[in-house]
Order: structure tokens, then C-alpha cells, then sequence
């Protein structure tokens, strides 16, 4: 069961105060996709993981908190071109902005998984040139993290199987495929060693859906 309530919050950069919907308790049940994207009643209240200021624009989990330099990337001229392009659904915008501030003050990982939220959202908006993008951005960002040493040792292979995903999803097929081979080469996890066999089968027929990490299970048991 999903529990939602109506919150005001006060902008930490123009002071303006606005009401949000905001997401009080919810649950899973049933398998996640291999991108880690959970499956319902959770599903349906992610685009509630993210606000925005009426007024200046301001995206956060919280916007009545802000960092040093926020409100400097929040008037950027990139910041509000993404705020401005109408071609993306308001919550994907919110998403990416967000992901962008994160970038700035060089929170890649975080801002990765921002990316990767945009793209379920274009998901379920069908506004697939956008998701390609969210997964390419969110792909760059983990990189970005690994060569600034971001990422935990023991979360390497995980992050990897999870770009991996998003590889095949955004069509970059061969990239995918060669980060295979590096993963394979290593000692890895047995449960993440059948989720990258499975995932070089679909990359073997450019199959670009989501998938469950429930149907790897099934698989192997055919």
C-alpha cells in the first residue's frame, strides 16, 4: 500500500513556498528490472522522488535545502535550457536538471542515478529518443565516477552489470558486448554472472527492452 500527503516546503534559493505531493510509505512486490527500476505499487510513485520550485525552478529531493553553489547552476544557462525544452515531460526535465547540479559539484554517482530516473520516466512517457539519452548520460556519469575512483571496489561489478543494462537499452551494441568480455574475465558473482549471459543473449538479437531479474531465473531453469 502506497500512503501520499501534502507537504509545504520553502524554496532554499527564491524562498518561495509551494505544496508537494510527497510519498509517506509504499512497497514492492515482485521482481525489479535488471536496471534495478523496482517493480509496483513503488514503481508508480517514482516521479514523486523529485521537486520542483514553482518559482525559480529549483529541482531536489528537498528543496528547502541547497549547497554552496546551487543557486549558481540553477540560474545557468544550461539549467534552463533543460527546464525549457518542451519536448521533455516535466518530471523528466526535473530529473535531468538535477542530475546536471549533481555533475556540477562532482556527485556522479548520484548524479547517474538521476539520469537513470529521467529514463524510466521517458519510459512510461513512450518519449524513447529521451530515454536513450538519460541511459547515455547516466552511462558517461558512472565512467566519470569510476576515473575519479567514485566507486566502491566491492560495487564495481555491480555498477558495470547495471551500465551493461543500460547499454543494451540505449542500442550501444558493440560497447555493451566488449564490457562483457571484461566482466566475464574477472571472478565475479555467481547471480551477476547469469544476469550478464543473459544479457549477451539479447544483446545477440539487439533486444532493446526491459526485462526482470526474475526471467534470468527462469531462464536458466529452461
Amino acid at each position: 500500500m502506497t500512503t501520499l500527503f501534502e507537504k509545504e516546503f520553502i524554496c532554499a534559493i527564491c524562498g518561495t513556498e509551494s505544496l508537494h505531493t510527497v510519498v509517506g510509505s509504499t512497497n514492492s512486490l515482485g521482481s525489479p528490472d535488471l536496471d534495478t527500476r523496482p517493480p509496483e505499487m513503488q514503481r508508480s510513485t517514482i516521479h514523486l522522488g523529485i521537486l520542483r520550485c514553482p518559482a525559480c525552478g529549483y529541482c531536489s529531493t528537498d528543496i528547502s535545502q541547497r549547497k554552496k553553489d546551487t543557486q549558481v547552476v540553477v540560474e545557468s544557462d544550461h539549467y534552463r535550457a533543460i527546464l525549457g525544452n518542451t519536448e521533455l515531460p516535466e518530471r523528466v526535465a526535473s530529473f535531468m536538471a538535477l542530475s546536471f547540479e549533481l555533475e556540477q559539484s562532482n556527485e556522479c554517482i548520484d548524479a547517474a542515478w538521476h539520469a537513470i530516473r529521467a529514463a524510466w520516466i521517458c519510459d512510461d512517457e513512450k518519449t524513447l529518443v529521451y530515454s536513450k539519452i538519460c541511459r547515455k548520460m547516466a552511462i558517461e556519469l558512472f565512467d566519470r565516477a569510476k576515473t575519479k575512483r567514485q566507486v566502491p571496489s566491492e560495487q564495481l561489478d555491480l555498477i558495470d552489470t547495471i551500465t551493461l543494462d543500460l547499454m543494451r537499452r540505449a542500442e550501444l551494441f558493440q560497447e555493451a558486448s566488449t564490457l562483457i568480455d571484461s566482466l566475464l574475465s574477472r571472478q565475479i558473482d555467481e547471480t551477476l554472472k547469469r544476469i550478464i549471459e543473459y544479457q549477451g543473449r539479447l544483446i545477440r538479437v539487439k533486444n532493446t527492452d526491459a526485462h526482470t531479474a526474475s526471467e534470468v531465473l527462469e531462464a536458466d531453469s529452461t
